[in-house]
């Protein structure tokens, strides 16, 4: 139960008015800092890149290169109508002040139509936004697209919860076409509306407009550009090893490697490392195939959410890229571990859950400046980030599989039926 004073209208209006005048100072100081080579100046260039003409993918000195779809580059032109500086500061307010609200609002929304209580609802989000906030400022503090991402992504699920399966196709096609790993997501809703013609016709129509656009305008070779300079670098099987990269193949090489290591490395030059790697990626494919199957075949809201959660979990672990900052899914991720603080568990499952929360507590505080040096390496070199998504996986899968997902506090009669 929350404090009576989070209800308060007054205290809403000075905490909101409060947060939208420290955001706004805030995205001043950070943008007056935004130059050439920042991630933020990558987006800004492509979009300036794609209106002139120019070469999106061409190296320039001191800066990165794009590696996002041709779609994305398309979707930043709007960013280069600015001068850079003032972009970034428009851009940081569009998280704070619009992405970030409209987020929770669709989560509350879901949360709503399955039918839990207000009460129960709000401590869920207030928990989820407390635990995952670290990972949003992080994108804050760099200028990244992941919430944007993630936003969008979101915008699909919410609007397959509530039955527009051809708009949650739209959303999520859009997602995919602005960075690949929602593809997932995208793939569990094509297979849970297989009967949905009209649905997957509008998805597949949103796939022909968003990667089309850039053909109209570009040529179809600016396809053959992004292959070239990105991903035949992944398909040759190059595993990017870095402290700051969580997912599942770089946590393992990690621990089979010298601590601190920071390297590109193929399979061959690690070969011990290559196969217990893939030999859990299958476990984590197996794993989240059963939990997707499971709610797909119950349509079972609360299942749903256990199986989407699943797929953000598996692109994470499946990516050859999965920096921290990819992490604001967390604001998803952990809304069905939540959701389970007052269900009646067996001695086992409440140490598991009493641990897994005691994880995404220290995930959610730990750096270098809060934890010291040594916990901030420690954490990175053996990857806690890693382990907690994997412990999370099972423990869904193990849910999404049992007879009772959640409290008897939940109503029998869901608004959220098969028909």
């Amino acid at each position: 139960m929350l404090p009576k004073f989070f209800y308060n209208k007054i205290f809403r209006i000075i905490s909101l008015s409060v947060l939208g005048v420290a955001a706004v100072l805030l995205a001043l100081d950070r943008s007056s800092r935004i130059g050439i080579g920042s991630d933020f100046h990558v987006f800004w260039q492509a979009g300036y890149d794609f209106f002139h003409g120019l070469n999106m993918y061409e190296a320039i000195e001191g800066a990165r290169i794009l590696i996002y779809p041709p779609f994305a580059a398309f979707l930043f032109q709007p960013l280069a109508i600015f001068p850079l500086q003032a972009s970034a500061a428009i851009f940081y307010l569009l998280n704070v002040l619009v992405l970030l609200p409209l987020s929770i609002w669709m989560l509350r929304e879901i949360l709503n139509l399955i039918g839990f209580s207000k009460e129960r609802v709000d401590i869920t989000l207030v928990l989820a936004v407390l635990l995952s906030f670290k990972f949003f400022f992080n994108n804050l503090g760099i200028f990244q697209v992941n919430f944007l991402v993630f936003t969008i992504s979101l915008a699909g699920i919410y609007n397959y919860f509530y039955r527009r399966e051809g708009l949650a196709f739209v959303f999520l096609v859009i997602a995919t076409c602005i960075k690949i790993y929602p593809v997932f997501l995208l793939l569990f809703v094509f297979f849970a509306c297989l009967k949905d013609r009209r649905a997957i016709l509008q998805g597949v129509a949103a796939g022909i407009i968003c990667m089309g656009i850039p053909v109209a305008v570009r040529g179809i070779e600016i396809y053959q550009v992004y292959y070239e300079f990105f991903l035949e670098e992944f398909a040759k099987g190059v595993v990017w090893v870095s402290a700051n990269n969580h997912g599942l193949k770089s946590a393992v090489y990690k621990v089979f490697l010298p601590w601190g290591t920071k390297v590109n490395l193929f399979p061959e030059q690690a070969p011990l490392a290559s196969v217990v790697s893939n030999l859990l990626l299958l476990l984590v494919l197996i794993l989240t195939i059963m939990t997707a199957w499971k709610a797909i075949k119950s349509r079972d809201p609360l299942r749903l959410i256990l199986a989407f959660s699943c797929i953000m979990i598996f692109s994470h672990m499946v990516s050859g890229i999965t920096w921290t900052a990819h992490l604001v899914s967390l604001l998803f991720i952990l809304v069905p571990l939540l959701l389970q603080m007052d269900r009646k568990k067996r001695r086992g499952e409440q140490v598991v859950f009493v641990g897994l929360m005691a994880i995404a507590l220290i995930l959610s505080i730990e750096g270098s400046d809060t934890t010291g040096r040594f916990f901030y390496e420690l954490v990175r070199t053996y990857d806690l980030f890693t382990l907690f998504l994997l412990s999370l996986l099972v423990y869904f899968t193990y849910l999404a599989y049992s007879e009772q997902v959640y409290s008897p506090m939940t109503p029998q009669s869901l608004p959220y039926e098969s028909t």
